[in-house]
């Protein structure tokens, strides 16, 4: 009998050992059919690769081929890093965006659709590379993307998120995090015409920015806080 098959965080190898499995099967081999059977993966004619694939999952101990896959991008050396990279070249590019284009009504349709797939994928980075609060700050720039170019609504989701995040895991917060989280709200308020509620958040934002201890950080806030767009929120 073949021996059981081993671990190894090889991607491309896992999958070329799927599609082998699969051509085996495909050919009656005994031993391969034998293995369908115990993975308990029903025998069929042609065998659909995803079939293959979950049999070698099963036998590598994983409830399927997605939880194989992870793991073995996991126990990459440089996977962390490269999401890491992505997060952080995806982020500067969507700040980029923010910064440069004040009028982003003239730009072009695949320009803007990029823009907002840009700090979607940048956040999900930031949830394999980073920590919850990494996830918060990506929730911050979604929010301010989606402000510049008309979706409100989905702007204030991400903003209250990222109050979430922060209520969840104040350790990891910083004194800033938390004047961010409230002026993407009162921006987003704002968009929605909210008026009243968006110059409540946008007192708090300044107020939480004012105690925030480092005057770089502070100044960086302030910053935020003095950049439109915002509505027609009285922004004195």
């Amino acid at each position: 009998m073949t021996q059981p098959p081993t671990f190894s965080p090889n991607i491309t190898g896992l999958k070329k050992r799927a599609k082998e499995l699969k051509r085996l099967v495909d050919e009656r081999n005994p031993e391969a059919l034998a293995r369908l059977t115990a993975a308990g993966v029903p025998f069929a004619e042609p065998l659909a690769l995803r079939s293959a694939q979950l049999v070698l999952a099963r036998e590598l101990g994983f409830e399927g081929w997605h939880d194989l896959i992870e793991e073995a991008g996991e126990r990459l050396v440089d996977e962390r890093d490269l999401h890491r990279w992505f997060a952080v070249s995806l982020n500067n590019a969507a700040w980029a965006v923010i910064d440069e284009h004040a009028d982003t009504d003239s730009l072009p349709p695949h320009v803007r659709d990029e823009a907002v797939y840009r700090v979607y994928a940048s956040t999900y980075h930031w949830m394999k590379a980073g920590t919850p609060i990494h996830q918060g700050r990506g929730e911050h720039l979604i929010s301010r993307t989606l402000v510049l170019f008309g979706r409100a609504e989905s702007a204030l989701t991400h903003a209250d998120r990222y109050l979430e995040i922060i209520a969840g895991h104040p350790d990891l917060a910083e004194d800033w995090d938390i004047a961010f989280a409230y002026e993407a709200r009162a921006r987003a308020l704002a968009a929605l015409g909210r008026v009243d509620e968006a110059s409540a958040d946008l007192d708090r934002a300044r107020r939480l920015c004012a105690e925030v201890a480092d005057p770089e950080d502070r100044a960086i806030v302030e910053g935020e806080l003095a950049r439109g767009p915002w509505f027609g929120v009285g922004h004195s």
